[in-house]
């Protein structure tokens, strides 16, 4: 059995799974091929079971397809939640906290509150603020209500620091060593009191490097939990109720890109900037590189200063990625290695799990379009590339103090299915790189794919 090293799944829309059977044999081979999912996700696999047959030392590729259908949020009492991003916890007590708030002190004013409904128990801070930096403080509450006076089992996890109060007092805190390996409800669990009626369950989240979630779970959830492995396909083949192989893939939930629509790369910049983007750059993932100088005019000035707007479509060919830099002010190249200097794109690639990977930066020397390569993985060795090169086709616009960067990205470099890839935007204003923002840590201060961001590709779902 030959698989790729992940089964690729996104939500809502079906992912071609192709497995490779090869008979070592001499001899004719009839058997089931069965395909199931060890997993508390609600997946959907076809066909589930079919019959194969190979001739010797005859090898095919069987393509079954997976679906991530839409779930339950979680056990009922623990599903609906207020939640508040960037907060000062240094102003808030929950000790002293009675009710859910409508606002608490942020960083720069006041936080007001927001609705969330968990996906698979998990509040993902980091998707709902816009952005990540570490140690930064998240406050979640939701009202729980029990039938009688009774003590019940929770249980936690948290990118990075967590700490857990129920009616006021304090029940459970990794504030000291944080999380810890794993991210299940079955990481932290811990008794707690509750009261016949309402109870209000408090809990602040402290971002880690790479990550700002909370997983919280009550006594159903923790039940189900323990009969569940990790997420993982289970492919196996039998013949006559004799097992004769199996083999188990780490199933890897991805972000599906929408299908390129026939005219759509050739939109005006005012109609892109009209459609909803799929990636928003804000303050949060701005590194400046000077915010310790104390010239201030060095410091980001604000989303006029830096900040962008980022936009993708597929087909079977190509992935197409439009970046939208807010930048008053921009700064051309003078070389094609050091183009990352100036204002610029970086952007890197590479298949799911795979530590290298291929990288590049996009800018403009004089009038003319450059693309560097950087980081060689597949297609071309590292260097400048030509005009025609058939990797990256690249386009910039200048308008309004907004610079546009259309990219036009052969596949072959990463293959059919899911790409990890990363990318930010280089900020000049002084004749020298002074900050970045960049999509997800790993790429513009240390070079780690396994924390780039997964996207599944139209006509391979």
């Amino acid at each position: 059995i030959e698989t790729d090293l992940f089964a690729n799944i996104a939500p809502g829309v079906s992912s071609r799974f192709p497995i490779k059977l090869r008979n070592p044999f001499s001899k004719p081979l009839k058997f089931d091929l069965k395909v199931s999912a060890n997993t508390g996700l609600p997946i959907r696999i076809k066909p589930k079971s079919q019959m194969v047959e190979l001739g010797e030392k005859e090898m095919k590729e069987i393509e079954a397809s997976i679906e991530l259908q839409s779930s339950d949020d979680g056990e009922e009492g623990f599903r609906d939640w207020t939640i508040f991003t960037y907060v000062d916890p240094g102003k808030v007590n929950l000790s002293q906290t009675k009710d859910i708030p409508k606002s608490v002190a942020g960083l720069e004013g006041n936080v007001a509150a927001k609705s969330y409904r968990p996906i698979r128990n998990t509040i993902d801070f980091e998707k709902s603020a816009g952005g990540l930096k570490r140690q930064a403080a998240a406050l979640a509450f939701v009202e729980y209500y029990s039938e009688k006076d009774q003590s019940i089992t929770l249980g936690a996890s948290a990118d990075w620091w967590m700490e857990c109060y129920v009616n006021g007092v304090l029940a459970y805190s990794t504030m000291d060593d944080g999380n810890g390996g794993g991210y299940t409800v079955l990481d932290h669990t811990f008794r707690v009191d509750v009261k016949k009626g309402k109870n209000l369950i408090a809990i602040k989240v402290l971002s880690g490097a790479a990550g700002w979630k909370l997983l919280l779970g009550g006594p159903k959830d923790l039940e189900k939990a323990k009969g569940i492995s990790i997420d993982q396909i289970e492919i196996q083949l039998e013949s006559n109720g004799k097992l004769l192989a199996k083999e188990f893939v780490k199933m890897n939930i991805t972000t599906p890109v929408p299908l390129l629509k026939k005219g759509d790369w050739n939109l005006s910049i005012d109609t892109w900037d009209s459609v909803p983007s799929e990636i928003e750059l804000t303050e949060i993932q701005v590194t400046n590189l000077y915010d310790k100088h104390p010239d201030q005019s060095r410091w980001w000035q604000g989303d006029q200063d830096l900040s962008g707007r980022v936009w993708f479509r597929g087909d079977s060919e190509h992935l197409y990625i439009a970046v939208q830099s807010n930048d008053d002010y921009y700064q051309k190249g003078t070389e094609a290695k050091s183009l990352w200097k100036s204002d610029s794109l970086q952007i890197a690639f590479t298949k799911p799990g795979d530590m290298n990977f291929d990288e590049y930066t996009i800018g403009q020397i004089e009038e003319e379009v450059t693309v560097y390569k950087h980081k060689h993985r597949s297609g071309l060795k590292a260097g400048k590339l030509p005009a025609n090169n058939q990797e990256i086709e690249a386009r910039i616009k200048r308008s309004d103090k907004k610079t546009f960067y259309f990219l036009k990205v052969d596949r072959q470099l990463f293959g059919r299915g899911a790409v990890s890839l990363n990318l930010l935007i280089n900020d000049n204003d002084s004749g020298e790189r002074e900050q970045f923002i960049q999509w997800r840590p790993g790429l513009g201060e240390s070079k780690d794919t396994s924390l780039w961001k997964t996207i599944s590709l139209p006509n391979d779902r």
